[in-house]
């Protein structure tokens, strides 16, 4: 096991104490993992900066925890979930890591899973609480907020947004006992109303789907490695997260060069003014020093880039 610190240390970041596993207890778990280290990359492309053997580039639980506890930084989606798998296992929740493929999963006739698609894509847990599997997005730019029951037909609120403040939705599918497909349904997919069966089928209108298989912690580490080699999240800077004091949330990508507020329940954009990590270090919380040099990191890739 990763030397992450003490589990009392790690619930007291979280401001919350020690209980037995349940599914109230994971919802809450997963609210304070989210607002206390939230989706960034920032950290991630100092990384790429600074260390330049990519095996060592991989940021472990116990990077994530001890910067967050200290500077208060976020993760990234495998970094993140990792961090928080961890902290599952300690408190004794029944957890897996999970790596997702986007693409369907080949299956024969008799609906036996054959194969997945080759490219990772995504990563999240994978929980057995209270007789039900649930798929928990700790840390993604899906603003996912509770565990995602899988096979059940209805939802909770696990509304998302785009950037555009549209609302897109999830539903997990069982694949047999160990495999599930991950939908994200947009705005012309079905609708799903809460308690209620769902209307129309998951495969209209959705954005993507994720083929999701459990993997042991030493796999996930090798995937890990395999996706700083690859280059992964190396080439924007973006950010999902609700101000520490605040509680105001924004989202922000390099992709788009848009910064988002969402006060209201509704999401408005903002100006990003002359010093934008300066900006964005105000209304996120994150460490100014951290996503200025995520930045600047991007700028000097751009201008090395062969044309």
């Amino acid at each position: 096991m990763n030397e992450v610190l003490p589990t009392d240390q790690l619930l007291a970041h979280l401001e919350l104490d020690s209980e037995p596993p349940s599914y109230d207890y994971l919802r809450r778990l997963m609210l304070a993992y989210r607002e206390r280290v939230p989706y960034e990359n920032a950290s991630r492309l100092l990384r790429y900066r600074d260390i330049r053997n990519p095996d060592a580039r991989v940021r472990l639980p116990q990077h994530v925890w001890q910067e967050s506890m200290s500077i208060g930084s976020g993760a990234s989606c495998s970094d993140g979930t990792y961090a928080f798998k961890k902290l599952l296992d300690a408190l004794g929740f029944e957890v897996k890591l999970v790596i997702n493929s986007e693409g369907k999963v080949q299956r024969d006739k008799a609906d036996q899973v054959l194969d997945f698609p080759r490219e990772p894509a995504h990563c999240s847990i994978l929980a057995h609480v209270e007789g039900q599997r649930y798929v928990v997005e700790a840390c993604s730019v899906n603003i996912v907020k509770v565990p995602l029951p899988i096979g059940l037909p209805y939802r909770v609120d696990v509304t998302g947004h785009t950037d555009e403040g549209q609302a897109f939705h999830y539903a997990a599918e069982p694949l047999g006992d160990n495999y599930f497909e991950l939908h994200n349904i947009g705005p012309d997919g079905f609708k799903f109303i809460a308690g209620e069966p769902l209307v129309g089928s998951p495969k209209r209108g959705q954005m993507y789907i994720f083929s999701s298989r459990p993997v042991s912690d030493a796999d996930f580490e090798d995937y890990m490695r395999w996706a700083y080699h690859k280059g992964y999240s190396s080439q924007h800077l973006s950010f999902v997260c609700r101000h520490p004091d605040s509680k105001v949330e924004h989202r922000f990508s390099t992709f788009s060069g848009r910064l988002w507020r969402n006060d209201t329940g509704s999401w408005e954009q903002m100006a990003l003014g002359q010093d934008v990590a300066a900006t964005l270090a105000e209304v996120s919380g994150l460490p100014y020093e951290r996503l200025k040099g995520g930045l600047e990191y991007l700028e000097t890739k751009q201008k090395v880039s062969p044309k």
